[in-house]
């Protein structure tokens, strides 16, 4: 079963991600980005989703961090935030992935639908 990480400070946001996601997919839930860093370098899930701010460590940092591993370097992320100037301010590149905050269910499906093409879901009327 592919593995989704969504890491945001917002237990509200993190919930909504998860409730949308976790029919198809095995969601591990972060409230930083130290324990984002720390989960997805153990359990090396299939996607991340990563707000860009966050306490501890911020999303762009966690990424960059994952990049420079082997183990984890092509793991796809995806990023939110509320933020407007994003990828200058956060020292994001033209290619990074964001959505903006609030996110929209239906984009943010069929997005991770995407990314994850190849990976097997969850069977929907699976326990």
């Amino acid at each position: 079963m592919a593995k989704i990480l969504i890491a945001d400070d917002d237990p509200d946001a993190i919930e909504m991600l998860a409730s949308a996601l976790k029919r198809y997919y095995q969601i591990i839930r972060c409230r930083d980005g130290e324990e984002a860093l720390d989960k997805a370098m153990r359990l090396k899930p299939d996607l991340i989703l990563l707000d860009l701010v966050m306490p501890k460590i911020d999303g762009a940092a966690v990424s960059l961090i994952l990049k420079e591993s082997q183990a984890t370097r092509n793991i796809p992320v995806i990023f939110f935030t509320g933020h407007t100037h994003y990828p200058e301010s956060m020292g994001l590149d033209e290619s990074s992935v964001v959505l903006a905050k609030p996110v929209r269910i239906e984009e943010l499906l069929k997005l991770v639908r995407k990314m994850m093409a190849g990976i097997p879901p969850r069977d929907s009327g699976a326990a």
